[in-house]
């Protein structure tokens, strides 16, 4: 009976490991309902080097909500006195660990005299070096999805030091802003090949087949 047991619970182990294989995950989201650059859900870190008097918060959006959150509010950073601000950094930190293919999704929106231009590049070594390079300009009159997927497999995969920096240019007068909301880091968890599956099964079945043995010489 024990035996039959251990295995049902190791078939049951196989198919949640099949499950997992096809499942995309969050790992990190900012949706700044709490007007604040604090992770909302999973970990990492999101720095700018911005005036902190030109970090706002104001109305969000639904749009990329990630698990039902509410529009709440959205990061908004102004171009600031002296348009100090152009060329400040938004700079956000995520390990992906136990995870593969890779996407960062996010919706911007900008004021008629905010940043009229939005540089990315991306780093796998904490922000030592960077990699790729991606322009554009966002919307004024509503808010643009932008959505990037990373080569997989790639350096990007099972990395401990993702990082991605935002680089704010453009901005023509103190109080133009571009907003930044629903930044989503995720994924797809790396599972156990099959092969390591099928000898974690076998010593399972060697365990319950050792203690039946026992069992039964104690009789």
């Amino acid at each position: 009976m024990y035996t039959r047991r251990l295995l049902a619970s190791l078939a049951v182990i196989f198919c949640l490991s099949s499950a997992a294989a096809v499942k995309a995950d969050v790992i990190a989201v900012w949706n700044f309902n709490d007007s604040n650059l604090i992770v909302d859900r999973g970990q990492g870190t999101l720095t700018t080097t911005a005036n902190p008097a030109n970090i706002i918060f104001v109305t969000g959006t639904t749009f990329n909500a990630a698990m039902g959150d509410p529009a709440g509010m959205a990061l908004a950073i102004q171009g600031g006195a002296n348009l100090q601000n152009n060329g400040s950094i938004l700079e956000l930190r995520v390990s992906t660990v136990g995870f593969t293919n890779i996407t960062l999704s996010r919706v911007l929106q900008r004021s008629d005299t905010g940043f009229f231009d939005v540089v990315t590049r991306e780093s796998i070594d904490g922000g030592a070096t960077f990699f790729g390079f991606s322009s554009g300009t966002p919307n004024t009159n509503f808010w643009s999805g932008h959505h990037t997927t990373y080569f997989s497999p790639g350096p990007v995969d099972n990395n401990p030091f993702f990082t991605v920096r935002i680089i704010l240019i453009g901005a023509t007068t103190e109080a133009g802003n571009i907003r930044f909301d629903n930044i989503v880091v995720s994924g797809t968890q790396i599972v156990p090949e099959p092969a390591s599956m099928i000898l974690l099964g076998a010593g399972l079945a060697g365990v319950a087949a050792e203690v039946k043995r026992r069992r039964r010489a104690r009789r």
